[in-house]
């Protein structure tokens, strides 16, 4: 039997021998692929090199006095993201790119609502008279002199601003995957258009504090809307009428991705659930609205999260190696007590996995290009139940009630549209811890 090469999906097919994925010439690429990976690969490495930057600028002297002004002031004299100042920090330049654009384009990423979600803040606008541009810098008090003596006029101006018109948003995405850049190319940055698919809300993306160490990645991160996944930073945040997307399975869960999974780290995350009964109906703007909802969880379930990496899971392997294998069993063991130490001493874990390279598709640390779907579910309001008002101590019960509100919520989110976002190699959603 002859040699056949399907040159369009790089097969090669002979009788009797499996068949192979080989290299694709990157001159066939198009150019738009190419940037594609370049901001994604841009992306996936930026915390190592913006770090690696900020070291090797101390091997220049001229950069000296900026690079301790930088180290004092962000790590001892900022504390914006405890006092939500931080919402100061997003660059709209930034966010509105299209770098996040060809980022989300990489794989590609979609974000899909099934309901409209009520604005958080609606525009107004609000006429008012100020002096010239030109004569602000003089003092109030001349200013008045010239007025009076009909020197100087104020011009009338249209300012637009915001004004809080509805609830905060809690969005718990699921699965955590990898490095769950589903919920990345939702909230970070508006690759998406995000802000334009739900008008009025304005949306933080949160992480570990461990990021926010690395220096200059931690200014990457601030710029892209990105705040601290702590109770002091979520409470900041939502004090000054943000909404907040949390990855809710947290490390265990990305030990559990693997392509066609979708096991949840669910019944033991109420945190975020108490938080929003603590919050709900404190605020201000509740006080002057006392029967408008406050607070909202969202559920949000990334379809094919799983499938843009390859990954090896030693606990899977450790009573299969005993049946083949006894080396196999103890390497599985020492890789997955590993696994968990990491995780218990930096809140975060190191996954065994593998995808593609930039010029390769055999090997590497790439995502493969797989489409993510974000589907965002309903808002499930929040209020104080069993007797209890805003400020009140949170019970058990009250957790209880809504931590399975919300979980039958995901569960039919997910049972909705997985026919329309899996394909048939998908196993069905399981909660597991």
């Amino acid at each position: 039997m002859g040699l056949k090469m399907d040159l369009r999906n790089g097969v090669v097919n002979q009788a009797g021998v499996s068949k192979g994925r080989t290299h694709t010439c990157l001159s066939k690429v198009s150019w738009k692929k190419k940037v594609e990976t370049l901001c994604i690969f841009l992306h996936c490495s930026s915390i190592l090199l913006l770090p690696w930057l900020y070291f090797f600028m101390w091997t220049i002297p001229c950069s000296w006095p900026f690079l301790i002004f930088y180290t004092i002031h962000e790590y001892i004299f900022d504390k914006s993201l405890i006092t939500g100042e931080c919402i100061n920090k997003k660059s709209g330049w930034l966010c509105r790119s299209s770098y996040y654009k060809h980022m989300c384009d990489y794989f590609p990423i979609r974000i899909h609502k099934t309901v409209e979600l009520k604005p958080t803040f609606k525009q107004i606008s609000v006429k008012r008279y100020r002096y010239p541009r030109i004569l602000r810098f003089l003092p109030s008090t001349l200013l008045k002199w010239f007025e009076r003596t009909h020197l100087v006029a104020k011009n009338p101006e249209i300012k637009v601003s915001k004004q809080r018109s509805g609830p905060r948003y809690i969005f718990g995405y699921h699965p955590h995957g990898i490095i769950a850049f589903g919920i990345c190319g939702a909230f970070m940055g508006d690759g998406l258009g995000t802000t334009t698919i739900f008008p009025g809300i304005e949306c933080f993306l949160l992480t570990l504090a461990s990021q926010f160490m690395l220096p200059f990645y931690r200014n990457y991160l601030t710029a892209s809307g990105v705040g601290l996944v702590t109770k002091q930073g979520i409470r900041a945040l939502l004090d000054r009428d943000r909404s907040v997307a949390i990855v809710i399975g947290g490390a265990s869960e990305s030990l559990l991705s693997h392509p066609g999974s979708n096991s949840l780290i669910l019944n033991r995350r109420k945190g975020f659930i108490r938080l929003a009964l603590e919050m709900t109906g404190t605020g201000t703007y509740c006080k002057a609205h006392p029967t408008d909802t406050d607070i909202c969880l969202v559920p949000v379930y990334g379809f094919g999260e799983t499938d843009v990496y390859n990954s090896y899971d030693p606990q899977n392997h450790i009573e299969k190696g005993l049946h083949y294998n006894l080396f196999i069993s103890y390497l599985s063991r020492a890789l997955h007590a590993l696994q968990e130490k990491i995780k218990s001493g930096f809140g975060f874990t190191l996954p065994f996995f593998w995808s593609r390279g930039i010029f390769n598709y055999d090997f590497g640390l790439l995502p493969n290009r797989s489409p993510i779907n974000v589907v965002v579910g309903k808002p499930i309001c929040v209020k104080r139940l069993f007797g209890n008002v805003p400020g009140d101590p949170v019970t058990d019960q009250e957790v209880d009630h809504y931590h399975k509100i919300y979980v039958r919520s995901l569960l039919s989110l997910f049972q909705k549209n997985e026919a329309k976002y899996l394909q048939s190699k998908h196993c069905n959603i399981e909660v597991v811890g």
